[in-house]
């Protein structure tokens, strides 16, 4: 049904389909979402699973449609949804009945929307969620509660947007991560604290930002990093000694740096990538 001009769906239309398990709805003229056409989507457990995780519907595309509106407990029949795609439409704001029951999920793409914040428990159900894109908006920080509940999550994209502001525990439960994307916001500062839970971090990404100071223990926490990518910042004072296991690619280019203290060898003798190009253009 995907690349269509569907402009509503009727609420019995899928009413014969309860063993459906991906629906694809992309690139139609959806402006809304509601449970009316999605409720009978849920089926019922499968013979080997009485789970929620079991049910029938595990993936729906509504991505690059024109979707301003998602109606409360619109996903609540969809209790074993694993792959949910909302991004290229134009939502503004979400809160925690938007996604009851989708405790099986494991992906939420909300990219290239127009969101600017997220109400207090917003992802409180989402507690299996292990992929989340949020690139593309219009978000200004991230708050303490925003991410709390998202104690799987493993891929995190929250690069394009506008943040200059991260709460010391936006991140504190996050300590399954391995992939951070921050690049193109207008971060300022990395502080001690910053990252601090994020033990198992190997992908950190915050190029084209507006960094100007690291935090001499901002990255103290991060000893399994492959790939640190901080070029294209505005980064002119002395940078903190850098220890990593497993470290092979290092951008600082595009900076105003001036002096590099000790990167310690025995720690980073998997580094292939080096770059330290110190002349910002223009």
């Amino acid at each position: 049904m995907g690349n269509n001009l569907i402009e509503s769906i009727h609420e019995h239309a899928l009413a014969r389909l309860p063993k459906l398990e991906r629906l694809y709805l992309e690139h139609n003229k959806l402006s809304s979402v509601s449970n009316k056409f999605l409720s009978s989507l849920g089926g019922v457990a499968n013979q080997e699973s009485n789970s929620k995780c079991g049910q029938a519907l595990h993936v729906l595309y509504l991505s690059h449609n024109d979707i301003v509106t998602i109606y409360q407990q619109a996903f609540t029949a969809l209790g074993g949804l694993q792959y949910l795609y909302l991004d290229h439409n134009h939502l503004m704001s979400l809160n925690s009945s938007h996604f009851e029951s989708l405790c099986c999920l494991w992906k939420l793409d909300l990219s290239n929307n127009e969101i600017t914040e997220f109400e207090r428990n917003t992802f409180a159900p989402l507690v299996a969620l292990r992929n989340f894109h949020l690139q593309y908006n219009k978000l200004t920080s991230i708050p303490d509660h925003m991410l709390a509940p998202l104690v799987s999550l493993e891929q995190l994209y929250l690069d394009n947007n506008r943040i200059s502001s991260i709460h010391q525990d936006a991140f504190v439960s996050l300590v399954k991560l391995i992939i951070l994307y921050l690049q193109h916001n207008k971060i300022c500062c990395i502080s001690s604290d910053t990252f601090a839970t994020l033990s198992n971090v190997q992908y950190l990404y915050l190029q084209q930002n507006e960094i100007t100071t690291v935090h001499g223990y901002a990255l103290a926490s991060q000893a399994q990093l492959q790939i640190l990518s901080l070029d294209h910042n505005n980064i002119s004072v002395k940078l903190p000694n850098l220890t990593f296991f497993f470290l092979h690619t290092l951008n600082l280019s595009y900076n105003g740096i001036t002096t590099f203290l000790n990167m310690h060898s025995q720690h980073s003798k998997h580094l292939l990538t080096c770059t330290l190009i110190t002349i910002k253009s223009g």
